[in-house]
């Protein structure tokens, strides 16, 4: 167990390494740096522990945000002072999953797994009037897996995961139903469209112009929307 100061900017801890040591703040601030978020540890928070106690790589760069003192723990003197102390092991906890979740990207419809989804789907889905997700699409789950090369429990979850965006629902767990094929066609449609890119226009040769009039061009839309 030994201390050791840092001054503002400093690094402690880069991304991808594997620590050897559990770190705590006696006294100070450690700006933490995620691929997706940044957050502050201060006074009693520790880092670190991934490399320590699971020899996995950090998902973090940590830096000193002001002169901070470090308390850094071997493995043994770690794993004392967590299990002497029960509430560092509750904060780790909550942290991690923290971590977990903040990986998940929220459901969208600008998402392109979901449009990438969809399409997979479009093939077998039914037609029907209303939008609603109530007609069922043209196999069972297990038939629609051994199509698509999905296996079942990741078709279980992206059906799940994007059952609040009211195009497809699971029911009974074995059959999958959908908005139609006439709705989910706009959907991807929509999405297609939107994405731009920049420089020679089909037509003009300048500008902007979407992903949609290109697919269309080269007869590569697995279904027709009307502009």
């Amino acid at each position: 167990m030994s201390d050791k100061s840092y001054s503002a900017g400093e690094l402690i801890l880069a991304k991808n390494d594997v620590s050897n040591a559990v770190y705590m703040i006696i006294r100070g601030k450690v700006k933490v740096v995620t691929d997706n978020q940044n957050f502050t540890l201060s006074d009693g928070d520790i880092f670190g522990e991934e490399g320590l106690l699971l020899d996995k790589p950090s998902p973090y760069t940590a830096v000193a945000s002001e002169e901070t003192l470090i308390q850094i723990l071997e493995e043994e003197e770690a794993r004392k002072h967590i299990f002497e102390n029960p509430q560092i092991s509750f904060t780790t906890f909550v942290k991690h999953i923290g971590r977990v979740w903040n990986t998940v990207s929220p459901v969208s419809l600008t998402d392109f797994s979901c449009i990438r989804f969809l399409e997979e789907i479009i093939p077998f889905a039914e037609q029907t009037e209303d939008g609603e997700p109530d007609m069922p699409a043209a196999v069972m789950l297990k038939n629609f897996s051994e199509k698509t090369g999905m296996d079942k429990e990741t078709l279980i979850f992206q059906v799940k995961r994007m059952e609040p965006l009211g195009h497809v629902k699971l029911r009974e767990g074995e059959r999958i139903l959908t908005a139609g094929k006439n709705k989910l066609s706009a959907v991807v449609y929509s999405y297609y469209k939107n994405v731009l890119f920049s420089g020679a226009d089909i037509n003009t040769g300048s500008g902007l112009y979407s992903l949609a009039s290109l697919l269309k061009a080269e007869n590569r839309l697995i279904f027709d929307v009307a502009e």
